[in-house]
């Protein structure tokens, strides 16, 4: 990385990434490329996760105390998760994170000494590449690096997509004592311990991708714990949010363990948990005062807020009723409609449901001489008659249409606070009608559009293309129809429904404020449209510490930034009770 005398240079490898053309889009979750390569990754991380566990080789490291921050009277931090996706979405919310200063309310929120990420800092995969133009290039085209006579720090904590490539280029990033854009990172270890002022301790727990936590963590956290005493009060930080697994899951019995030894046994409390992995705001506060926060909307496509459990939930003894969410139902259920342009948003995955369904037919057509050509007086009824006569003959065929209904049987996500015998009868209920909706609509197109003379091999080809792309049109449309009935119904598909949008607005991040009074305060700044035009700032205007980039419509981005939430955490030693607005 350059030298830091300057205040503003934006190293060679990021400044390449800084024009229009590196801006990258939203990635396309249903592109079957990218499902594929994320699947070997994720096959990869978890050999990596039993045999060369990156926590494991941090073992041999001194087990060093906390990082201080206790040597003030109060403290202002800032929060953020899921962040690499797009660039109108991340660079937005690293426009408005720079800002010195936020008015909101008619109150003045400056900018944290510390910034904190949460999880996810780039998808759809970890690599060099990915961090470098998801990541990095947005955050230093919005924040240039800050002189080092006044530093924010920044302390990272993993998710399960930073572990897709064993933790390499998180650890790279975030592990080295690099500077990232206005903020330089302190820490040695994927999970780290910071000592605030007024008894406010803050833990952050790397879960990996098993949701465990490993011995040497386990070790350290001890360590640097050491000092919490009767009375203090805890910030929990982890990436995902342990309060809403079901039942006695393993992470929520490690992350009950982990509170026993850490934090309970010493007489002190947790009075705030932290988490993003959901990609919306979402707060859970208990009759104890006891706050539980889900944030994740640094970037990352936005997660709808409607059909999550009816909270309460049972967390240690006690129950959560959900307090506040951004955006909110009503807008989430709205926002689906746009699964009705399926094929546009998506164009690779259905060009995919249309080419499996024109290889079907084109299988069954070939296998009984023309079955389809005989089935055009009749309908689609013994189109459907005649293409299962053609199974016994056609084993290949047979297999082919067994591995269609098992797969989208397989893509059906019932909700997970279902019991799993619901769960496994509306999954085969579901995926077989869906199944079965394709398999119809497919040769109800094949009656009319199927190729059957051939007048040359051309002509031959540019009909089987035409076909190809209406079954691709139709095929998708009826699939972005299905993951919207099926969530606005009975909330299946919550996550494929919500990705296949790919939904660029309604995100946000977190103000915290460690008061000298001792309570903590916990701004929710909500960015309800990100900014979609961008201009490069020309070099002759360019101001020494000022963006590289700025919006061209005309909006600051402070000024996109609204308050969506706010609660006062009594602290431990105060007993029970919260204040909220």
């Amino acid at each position: 990385m350059s030298s830091m005398k300057d205040g503003e240079i934006i190293p060679p490898a990021i400044a390449r990434r800084v024009g229009r053309h590196h801006w990258r889009p939203m990635v396309r979750w249903f592109d079957p490329r990218l499902l594929l390569r994320t699947l070997v990754q994720l096959l990869v991380a978890r050999v990596f996760a039993v045999y060369a566990d990156r926590r494991e080789r941090d073992a041999g490291q001194p087990l060093d105390g906390p990082y201080r921050y206790d040597d003030v009277d109060s403290l202002w931090l800032d929060y953020v998760a899921d962040l690499g996706d797009g660039w109108n979405s991340t660079a937005t919310v690293a426009g408005v994170l720079a800002e010195r200063q936020l008015q909101v309310d008619g109150e003045c929120l400056p900018h944290g000494r510390v910034l904190l990420m949460g999880g996810d800092q780039v998808y759809p995969g970890a690599s060099r590449a990915e961090y470098l133009s998801r990541l990095e290039s947005p955050y230093y085209s919005l924040k240039p690096v800050s002189a080092p006579d006044s530093p924010r720090d920044l302390f990272a904590l993993p998710g399960n997509h930073d572990w897709y490539d064993g933790l390499a280029s998180f650890s790279r990033l975030f592990l080295q004592g690099r500077w990232f854009a206005g903020w330089r990172t302190r820490q040695r270890r994927s999970y780290f311990v910071l000592r605030l002022p007024q008894r406010w301790w803050l833990v952050a727990v790397d879960v990996q991708l098993d949701n465990d936590i490993d011995t040497p963590q386990l070790e350290y956290l001890l360590h640097a714990t050491r000092d919490i005493g009767a009375g203090d009060s805890v910030l929990l930080l982890v990436a995902v949010p342990y309060w809403l697994e079901e039942g006695d899951s393993p992470l929520r019995r490690n992350i009950a363990f982990l509170q026993r030894r850490l934090v309970e046994e010493r007489g002190a409390q947790v009075r705030l948990s932290l988490a993003g992995d959901l990609h919306h705001y979402q707060r859970h506060a208990g009759a104890d005062g006891r706050q539980c926060v889900v944030a994740g909307g640094g970037g990352a496509f936005t997660h709808g807020t409607a059909w999550q459990p009816a909270l309460a939930i049972q967390a240690d003894g006690g129950k959560l009723r959900r307090a506040a969410e951004f955006p909110s139902a009503t807008a989430s259920r709205l926002a689906l409609w746009r699964l009705l342009f399926f094929p546009l948003l998506n164009p690779s995955f259905a060009l995919f449901l249309g080419g499996l369904l024109a290889l079907l037919l084109w299988g069954a057509d070939a296998a009984s001489h023309g079955i389809f050509g005989g089935a055009v007086q009749g309908g689609v009824l013994p189109g459907l008659f005649a293409l299962v006569e053609t199974l016994p003959a056609s084993p290949f065929l047979s297999a082919a249409l067994l591995a269609w209904f098992g797969g989208l049987v397989a893509f059906e996500t019932p909700p997970a606070h279902w019991p799993a015998r619901r769960q496994r009868v509306v999954r085969w209920l579901a995926g077989t009608a869906h199944a079965a909706l394709q398999l119809w609509l497919a040769v109800w197109l094949a009656v009319d559009w199927m190729p059957r003379a051939v007048d040359g091999p051309f002509v031959f080809f540019l009909a089987w293309l035409q076909m190809l792309l209406v079954l691709s049109a139709a095929s998708g449309l009826l699939f972005g129809a299905w993951l919207l009935v099926g969530y606005q119904l009975a909330g299946l598909h919550r996550q494929n429904a919500f990705s296949a949008c790919r939904l660029e607005d309604w995100k946000n991040f977190l103000r915290l404020h460690v008061a000298a009074d001792g309570t903590l305060t916990v701004h929710a700044i909500g960015i309800p449209r990100v900014c979609r035009r961008w201009r490069m700032v020309p070099a002759p205007q360019h101001r020494a510490g000022a963006p590289w980039v700025e919006p061209a419509d005309g909006v600051a981005l402070a000024a996109r930034a609204v308050r969506v939430d706010k609660v006062v955490v009594s602290p431990a030693s105060a007993g029970n009770g919260q204040s909220g607005a």
